[in-house]
């Protein structure tokens, strides 16, 4: 069953294949994981969102289809996204270095010259990725 396209372990799924089901789990579970891992730093999270992603592909497995290409990773990593967007969403969340950037957002209008500008948002940039 390993050696099935993402389209051909779908299509079982759809007739409720608990094997082929499995089977796109091991195939897509880590690197969903390291995904939302290095986007949230938050294992938690990370563990939590992957079942939440694989989840809605079996309570959904009746709707889904495949990419132009036959596979369904377009899917797995948006859903990670938005479950990324949520987690950020929350009140209680902390965005990383928020106040730094709060500080640097402050400053920027005010910066001397063109080239504090520059370098400022240049910073911002690295901060946010």
């Amino acid at each position: 069953m390993k050696a099935l396209s993402d389209e051909g372990l779908l299509a079982l799924v759809k007739q409720d294949n608990q094997l082929a089901f499995s089977q796109l789990v091991s195939r897509y579970r880590d690197g969903l994981y390291d995904y939302i891992l290095r986007k949230t730093r938050r294992e938690e999270v990370a563990q939590d969102s992957v079942q939440e992603v694989l989840l809605s592909v079996w309570q959904n497995r009746h709707t889904l289809y495949c990419d132009g290409k036959g596979s369904l990773a377009p899917y797995l990593y948006k859903s990670a996204k938005y479950c990324i967007i949520d987690y950020y969403g929350q009140r209680s969340v902390e965005i990383p270095f928020g106040d730094l950037l709060a500080e640097l957002l402050d400053y920027i209008p005010n910066a001397q010259s063109d080239a504090d500008a520059a370098y400022l948002l240049k910073e911002l940039k690295t901060l946010i990725n």
